[in-house]
């Protein structure tokens, strides 16, 4: 990976993994707003993660993991969110009309799966509203809450959908909604009846086999119908794995240890990344990873590696880097180190169309 080469390219010493848009936001909100638990969890890519919610049970132990001060975040169980027994929310008709597009207009796609592309997402739209596309998630192995598919517009009106372990229904102050086939439905009530905070939404529902599912919404005043659309679209989402395909394809990867990934593009800035572990114990010390962005929108809000150093080139429109504790781990080192790592990296550039699953090759 030689082409366009910047070696006046300066990134802060642990360059920060690509948490989404709602760490940003919650870091320079004031009052504090409802943790989004579920959206933190999936966005903490590292195998930290998962041994504390392991050991604590999951939910708020990825607080360890943000790098932000506690004072910024409220548990998820604020503002009348808490996770106590009370009544179940039961599905009721919502005020907000029906869409005017029809189930006909559901989305039609091939989910694809590829061995060589390590990240993945579990459930699909089976509708999207007029404008809107399905191509970024999250996912690592193992951690349900850590797979979901993310949909956006040029707006930057965008959701994400995943499921959701354990139940719901005990959550209180609540503002019921109409998913259709579902047991149950509600938005979280944010104060007073109001489902929206920050341009912000949060929709649950209880499929009709028992699953728990959540939709995170933002920028909710991109769109006038956007409630009616995210109930259809709650509607028709499906259980089918689909391979993302990623802005960069990478050689000498093969034998590396995956650990978990995410592929996003918000209002145009792409952000990708993969990380693997130090060895084939998820246990084992260090992570390194390899992190695609575009070029000059280096993530600001997330945390980084702790004594990890940037091997980056410019390349067809993207930064591409490899980031990597000191001394790199063995399993890097095997195949020649960081630098070795970078120049088997092809950028494919910022537009999704030519994006590949061939990823590992």
């Amino acid at each position: 990976m030689t082409d366009d080469l910047d070696p006046t390219t300066t990134l802060p010493t642990a360059l920060p993994t690509a948490l989404p848009m709602a760490l940003h936001e919650l870091a320079e909100s004031d009052p504090p707003r409802v943790m989004d638990v579920e959206k933190v969890l999936r966005a903490g890519k590292h195998s930290v993660v998962r041994r504390r919610m392991a050991a604590l049970g999951g939910g708020t132990a990825v607080l360890a993991a943000t790098g932000l001060a506690v004072g910024v975040l409220a548990p998820a169980g604020s503002a009348g969110h808490r996770d106590v027994p009370g009544p179940a929310p039961a599905a009721s008709t919502s005020a907000v009309p029906a869409p005017t597009t029809s189930r006909s207009d559901a989305v039609k796609e091939a989910y694809v799966l590829d061995p060589r592309d390590p990240v993945m997402t579990n459930w699909q739209p089976g509708y999207l509203p007029p404008g809107m596309t399905a191509f970024g998630g999250t996912y690592t192995p193992g951690v349900p809450e850590a797979g979901a598919v993310e949909a956006t517009d040029p707006t930057g009106f965008e959701f994400d959908v995943a499921q959701r372990s354990g139940e719901l229904s005990s959550i209180t102050q609540t503002v019921p909604a109409q998913v259709q086939g579902a047991k149950q439905a509600f938005w979280y009530d944010y104060g007073h009846g109001s489902v929206v905070a920050h341009d912000s939404a949060t929709l649950a529902w209880q499929r009709s086999d028992g699953q728990w599912m959540l939709m995170h919404v933002y920028k909710v005043s991109k769109r006038t119908d956007w409630q009616a659309q995210m109930l259809e679209v709650a509607a028709q989402v499906k259980k089918a794995d689909r391979s993302l395909p990623m802005p960069f394809s990478v050689t000498r990867a093969k034998s590396l240890h995956f650990n978990s990934g995410a592929v996003s593009m918000k209002t145009g800035s792409v952000m990708s990344i993969l990380t693997f572990d130090a060895g084939p114990e998820r246990e084992a010390k260090g992570e390194f990873r390899i992190m695609a962005f575009k070029i000059g929108s280096a993530p600001d809000q997330a945390e980084g590696l702790p004594g990890a150093e940037n091997v980056c080139e410019n390349s067809n429109g993207l930064t591409i880097c490899v980031n990597s504790p000191v001394p790199e781990p063995t399993s890097l080192a095997a195949i020649g180190g960081a630098k070795a790592l970078l120049a088997g990296i092809t950028s494919l550039g910022n537009d999704p169309a030519n994006w590949t699953t061939d990823v590992l090759q």
